[in-house]
């Protein structure tokens, strides 16, 4: 009973001290956590099929060497998943169970889910 209580005590501490890290700037100045991104965001998981539609989309794209955005692979990182759940909850106002991949996140904090609503937008894109 003790272990598992203090098992339970040291994952919480994790989960908010990491969430904690991913709020702070590079000059350790703590981020409100509804800041829009300063680039597009993407995220995605290596077992999704709507994300490698994307991905071919991107690959052939003739303005991907012009487009600015960051990509966030969630299943192999935590760092990357604490940043979906922290933009999806607070930017896109999704509730958590509602997240999904794939998500685009723009500087405008417009939100796109989906594979063919991000290949519309950037193919929309006048750049």
């Amino acid at each position: 009973m003790k272990s598992t209580v203090l098992t339970v005590i040291v994952t919480l501490l994790i989960l908010f001290g990491g969430v904690f890290l991913l709020t702070r700037n590079s000059e350790g100045e703590t981020n409100p956590t509804n800041a829009l991104p300063a680039y597009h965001q993407y995220f995605w998981s290596e077992t999704c099929p709507h994300c490698t539609n994307v991905v071919e989309f991107m690959d052939t794209w003739e303005s991907k060497d012009i487009f600015e955005m960051e990509k966030f692979e969630v299943n192999e990182s935590t760092e990357n998943s604490l940043h979906f759940i922290n933009l999806g909850t607070k930017v896109c106002k999704k509730p958590r169970n509602q997240l999904g991949v794939p998500l685009l996140v723009t500087p405008e904090g417009k939100c796109l889910s989906g594979d063919t609503p991000i290949i519309d937008y950037l193919k929309s894109l006048e750049l």
